[in-house]
């Protein structure tokens, strides 16, 4: 009896990344080998990481993926990644443990299992997920977010304005609304049209 096995594939996650106005993808050659990214809203997109690298189109196909498929296997792999017996496990805790400058605002920092936390709104199941987690624990108050890094995710009551001067932006300095499952930027900080 012969077995035949199939090298396990890198496993695909998704990154939060800020939209540039200039990032039109390439129909050329180039395609193949620009970074795969997904519309999420105007200022946002989903990109994938295989390993530690950007996902490339090529990357996509070499799994027989469509870049959709990818990304949503990405999701699910997250989401299982962070399963436990009660449920979906996350942590947080007050922003101040990460700075004391967040004293007096009510700020949680949030952190996911074995992804970046600013992950979880790459994806409308993930994002959904955490949402509906961050208001119940808010007794019914809807939050917002802010993202200034990959590795660090606040929360705080929708509308309630966050000084993010401590942390070097990298990633997106604007409050980030949940609008049916996709992240996108509080209208007062969107860009304006154009």
């Amino acid at each position: 009896m012969t077995a035949t096995l199939a090298a396990p594939a890198l496993p695909l996650r998704p990154t939060l990344l800020p939209r540039r106005a200039d990032a039109e993808a390439a129909l050329d050659e180039r395609y193949s080998r620009a970074p795969a990214t997904i519309v999420l809203s105007r200022g946002l997109t989903a990109g994938l990481t295989v390993g530690d690298s950007p996902a490339t189109h090529d990357d996509i196909a070499a799994l027989g993926l469509t870049l959709h498929q990818a990304w949503d296997r990405a999701a699910a792999l997250m989401l299982s990644i962070a399963q436990c017996t009660q449920g979906t496990q996350f942590r947080t805790r007050a922003a101040t443990a990460l700075h004391p400058h967040f004293r007096d605002q009510p700020v949680w920092q949030v952190d996911c299992p074995g992804s970046p936390a600013t992950a979880w709104l790459a994806h409308p199941y993930p994002f959904t997920v955490l949402h509906r987690h961050l208001t119940a624990l808010g007794q019914g108050a809807q939050p917002w977010y802010f993202a200034p890094r990959a590795d660090i995710l606040l929360a705080a009551p929708l509308g309630q304005p966050i000084d993010l001067s401590i942390i070097p932006v990298r990633l997106c300095g604007d409050p980030i609304v949940y609008r049916h499952g996709f992240p996108s930027l509080h209208a007062s900080a969107a860009e304006p049209p154009g």
